[in-house]
């Protein structure tokens, strides 16, 4: 069913402010608790996994209504990237990642299948880092606002910011438990696959899915007429 309330919408920078917010997004788009069910030791993996996304990010936009956060896109484009603004978000990545595994000792709640999970996406883009030079790293849509084209609208900015940078090649990685549908209707291609399984918290069977690298490549602009 479509959502109609696009004209309620509004799109703006990230601020800090929207944090919790954007968390929540994630948590609930990525299903972190299916990794982490302790909610001690979930809230340090929120933490954790907002400050790497903003650690690597140099263009981030969020879609408002009625004041919350209800969509939040991130992305980077390589040529654009400066260390030094994002020394912050660096070092608050590293102390959530100590406060994580303390918590996880201390409240006996694994983190593998998170970190399971963080390894694949490197295998898969092993060797082939050097083809991109850009990277969607966070993309999310409240469940109750799907289907009114804010992630349509997200993706649009974003790649308007890559294109205008020079982007040529971007990827983003995704799984099986997410719209894949959504990537396939916008021009991106599935490059490579990895199968992942994980645990389930209180059940002796296991979770599996697929996990897959996505890409898109854009076209060079053409040079003006008269150009040599």
């Amino acid at each position: 069913m479509k959502v109609e309330f696009m004209n309620e919408i509004t799109y703006r920078t990230w601020t800090k402010q929207d944090g919790s917010a954007i968390e929540a997004l994630i948590s609930d788009s990525f299903h972190l608790e299916q990794y982490v069910p302790e909610p001690r030791v979930l809230a340090q993996l929120k933490h954790t996994y907002l400050q790497s996304c903003l650690a690597e990010q140099t263009f981030a936009r969020v879609a408002v209504r009625d004041g919350r956060p209800v969509g939040v896109i991130m992305c980077n484009a390589k040529g654009r990237y400066r260390l030094l603004p994002h020394l912050p978000a660096l070092w608050a990545t590293l102390w959530h990642q100590l406060r994580m595994s303390a918590a996880s000792r201390r409240y006996g709640c694994s983190t593998e299948s998170f970190h399971q999970m963080h390894r694949i996406y490197h295998s898969l883009t092993a060797g082939r880092a050097q083809r991109y030079d850009g990277v969607l790293t966070l993309f999310a849509v409240d469940k109750a606002c799907r289907g009114a084209g804010i992630g349509r609208e997200l993706l649009h900015q974003a790649e308007a910011y890559l294109t205008d940078c020079g982007v040529r090649r971007i990827y983003l990685y995704t799984d099986s438990t997410c719209n894949t549908a959504f990537y396939d209707c916008h021009g991106f291609s599935r490059a490579d696959r990895r199968a992942f399984s994980s645990a389930v918290p209180g059940s002796t069977e296991e979770a599996s899915m697929s996990v897959y690298l996505y890409e898109k490549q854009y076209p060079e602009e053409e040079p003006p007429c008269g150009s040599p």
